[in-house]
């Protein structure tokens, strides 16, 4: 039951009937009504989980009206009964044990009322109203989340499963350093987790499972200045300078730093990265350069083919490549044309 300035709340009455709509919707909520800790579980030095605190929540609450008048609510299971002129409320509090507390939505339905609409234990953020089917809805959407990235990097029906170099230059777009060194299992496993850990952080990244299944299809229009920017990298390129705070071009046999590309406030080194990979997107002819200092040399016609390509073309030209890696493929290439005088 329910008291407001201790007067009995019943909703036949013409005084209470603006309850009626509210008290409807909890009856049509499913069985139990679930209030729920919002704490997350801690798992102590022991590795056993720490049980979730329970708590006494007060049966009385002191709200304002529609015209911002005080009026005090209070719950009682029983009839209170009347002591020195006043009604007498045996049940202070209602005990939350262990983060959980189930209401019947028929047979609690003022109960129900005042702890989600009066007694403020929602608004602290402590606990929450479980919603199953949001629930269930936001795991399914999950799984397909999932599926969706298991399948292009794990099944042999994936597009992906022997496109090696679509599968290396999505690595690099995903921060993955020497992806073209990688074992291609090891790669996979790689960029699988570094899509589920973008995923996971989101709302910093915005990048996740969504993102790199429209990569695969070819809807990211950035993905090969990022890819390009991670090779660059590997291929000591370019180079981070952190005396002069910039982005260089690096010599070629030396190594050394010989022409700025981009240099970063100091307040923006946390955004170094970033501030590259702008200023090679909004710069044709410096994206053309580094593209062409990465793919020059004898090699140079062989870094951007694929696995299959590769070993096709090894075994036209008759080398056994059994136990060979892909830079080892390449060299034996390289070798060979250099010996038939074709070398770039």
């Amino acid at each position: 039951m329910l008291y407001c300035n201790e007067e009995i709340v019943r909703l036949k009455d013409d005084e209470w009937k603006f309850l009626e709509p509210e008290f409807a919707k909890i009856r049509k909520m499913k069985n139990p009504i679930r209030i729920k800790s919002t704490a997350k579980v801690e798992i102590n030095r022991t590795g056993i989980p720490e049980p979730i605190p329970s708590h006494m929540w007060p049966l009385q609450a002191t709200v304002a009206n529609k015209n911002g008048e005080s009026e005090t609510w209070m719950y009682a299971k029983s009839t209170p009964k009347l002591k020195d002129g006043k009604l007498d409320f045996t049940e202070r509090s209602i005990f939350i044990q262990k983060g959980d507390l189930a209401l019947d939505p028929i047979k609690q339905t003022d109960l129900a009322y005042f702890v989600m609409n009066l007694s403020g234990i929602l608004k602290t953020g402590l606990y929450e109203v479980e919603d199953l089917d949001k629930k269930n809805t936001e795991a399914v959407e999950k799984l397909g989340e999932n599926a969706a990235l298991d399948f292009y990097l794990c099944s042999k029906l994936s597009p992906l499963y022997d496109d090696h170099k679509k599968l290396k230059q999505l690595a690099a777009s995903w921060g993955i350093a020497n992806s073209d060194l990688l074992h291609i299992d090891t790669l996979k496993k790689n960029l699988l987790d570094r899509v589920y850990e973008y995923h996971k952080n989101y709302s910093v990244t915005k990048r996740g499972i969504e993102e790199f299944v429209a990569e695969v299809n070819g809807e990211d229009v950035f993905s090969e200045y990022r890819s390009l920017v991670q090779l660059a990298k590997d291929k000591q390129v370019i180079g981070w300078n952190n005396k002069d705070k910039g982005w260089y071009f690096l010599d070629s046999t030396t190594k050394d730093f010989i022409q700025p590309i981009v240099f970063v406030p100091v307040v923006s080194l946390s955004q170094k990265d970033n501030l590259l990979f702008d200023a090679i997107r909004n710069n044709a002819q410096l994206f053309e350069t580094i593209k062409q200092v990465i793919y020059a040399g004898p090699q140079g016609k062989y870094a951007s083919l694929g696995w299959s390509d590769l070993k096709k073309m090894a075994k036209d030209r008759e080398i056994n490549t059994y136990g060979m890696k892909q830079e080892d493929i390449i060299e034996a290439l390289v070798q060979l044309d250099a010996l038939k005088g074709t070398a770039v």
